[in-house]
């Protein structure tokens, strides 16, 4: 697979699992939110350590690489917003 085809590979199964949690996260969801609305990125940086320790305790397992690389576009898309804030 070349890399723009695994980069879209990808792309759809970090987007597959944000909708497939949508309904465990409610009204904080990420897929409900715009960025400027997104959680706090101390609360962000907790999740993201959580998901990876799941990582390491099961390193081949790509569905906690997506969770892993969910968190982290959660955390860029809400620095950016922060950086865009007037």
């Amino acid at each position: 697979m070349k890399f723009d085809e695994a980069l879209n590979a990808f792309k759809d199964e970090m987007k597959t699992k944000f909708w497939q949690r949508d309904g465990k996260h409610g009204n904080k969801s990420i897929t409900r939110l715009d960025s400027s609305g997104a959680a706090q990125m101390e609360g962000l940086f907790e999740h993201f350590r959580s998901e990876v320790l799941e990582l390491l305790d099961a390193p081949t397992d790509t569905s906690e690489m997506v969770d892993v690389a969910n968190m982290c576009f959660a955390m860029w898309w809400r620095q950016k917003a922060v950086e865009e804030e007037p």
